[in-house]
């Protein structure tokens, strides 16, 4: 028929002037201009010590082979990969490493990029992005995070032998010598978290009513209302022990108190790019330190525990000595210059701002209208 003739016509190449169509369910890789040229330059041949079934059922002698350019060559046909592969998951539509690899790299991924795959799955990406030395961002809601990508990770770190760990070009930095590296994992807050950690007094009707409906649209026009002079539902006098502040989180069905993050969530609120972290002692007392830089400009942030700090004139003369003398200093070094402080509760050091107000206009609505 005259439309399966121009699809073998379309399948048929000449090479050194001899026509053949590609092995049974394949297709050729060049089109015949690029055949034509490679055969000029000397880099296609017939290795006629091969044999291959072609796609019209004919055994054909001699297989046309090349040699690869610098890049590598890619088309739409990637049908000599796998698609899926298990690595020891159980994960049920894991991709396969080898090809995910040849994304990354058909993308012009370059080291220095940052691959980033927003429904993990199975970790396959971040697990091959990895292997291939790219840094790497991984986002997944679903359980399997923590029994599936969490230890597949930590296998990575340590070497994984399966995937493309054996291929020539991953072994040369990625072996059981250079393997390592680490990775952080951060828990972000759902809304389910937010209605959990309420603590708002509402009146006997009000709360009458949400036991009776039990209407969540009810329930958010409560909340809206309620909330108008809130502290934004976080609650500020954790900020008196920065380094143990919880939140309740809904596990399993359960209610459970989990440790949070103040620290971090500051710099990631604030927006900075982190050069150093360090903590300091003094009587006891633990200074945990950030200097960041935004906008060219440097910024120190200052948490410390409040207990026997706030209001008392001695102990807080003292804490300025220390962050003056000693805490400063050795974060700043001699050629930075301190644009910004920032210190959580009572501070008697010149220009040291508050983190507390911060915090909260950088929770709010407020910073929409930035």
């Amino acid at each position: 028929m005259p439309g399966q003739r121009k699809t073998y016509e379309k399948q048929v190449r000449y090479f050194f002037g001899k026509p053949l169509l590609p092995p049974k369910r394949q297709h050729w890789g060049l089109s015949q201009e690029k055949i034509n040229e490679y055969e000029k330059l000397g880099w296609i041949r017939i290795n006629y010590n091969r044999r291959y079934i072609d796609t019209q059922g004919n055994e054909v002698v001699g297989m046309p082979e090349y040699l690869k350019e610098p890049e590598l060559l890619l088309d739409t046909n990637w049908t000599d990969i796998k698609s899926y592969e298990t690595h020891n998951t159980g994960f049920p539509t894991e991709n396969a490493e080898i090809l995910l690899k040849r994304v990354i790299e058909g993308i012009n991924c370059e080291d220095h990029a940052i691959v980033m795959d927003f429904f993990l799955g199975a970790g396959t990406t971040v697990a091959v992005a990895h292997k291939i030395g790219r840094k790497w961002i991984g986002v997944e809601m679903g359980e399997h995070f923590h029994t599936i990508v969490l230890p597949r990770m930590k296998r990575v770190l340590f070497y994984d032998k399966s995937g493309i760990s054996k291929e020539k070009d991953v072994q040369e930095r990625y072996n059981p010598e250079k393997a390592g590296g680490f990775f952080k994992y951060l828990y972000l807050e759902q809304y389910e978290d937010t209605l959990n950690n309420l603590d708002l007094t509402m009146k006997e009707k009000e709360q009458l009513a949400l036991e009776q409906f039990n209407n969540e649209y009810l329930l958010c026009y409560i909340l809206d209302f309620k909330m108008q002079d809130s502290s934004l539902l976080l609650n500020f006098e954790q900020f008196q022990d920065p380094f143990n502040c919880k939140l309740k989180i809904r596990e399993s069905n359960e209610i459970r108190e989990r440790m949070i993050e103040l620290v971090e969530t500051f710099n990631y609120l604030l927006g900075i790019h982190v050069k150093k972290m360090r903590q300091f002692q003094d009587n006891g007392r633990l200074y945990q330190v950030v200097l960041g830089e935004k906008n060219g400009k440097s910024i120190v942030i200052v948490w410390r525990p409040l207990n026997g700090l706030n209001g008392d004139t001695w102990a807080l003369q003292r804490d300025r000595q220390f962050i003056e003398g000693i805490v400063l200093p050795a974060l700043l070094g001699e050629n930075t210059k301190l644009d910004r402080l920032l210190v959580n509760g009572d501070c008697y050091v010149p220009k040291a701002e508050s983190i507390e107000p911060e915090f909260r206009r950088l929770m709010s609505m407020e910073r929409q209208n930035e």
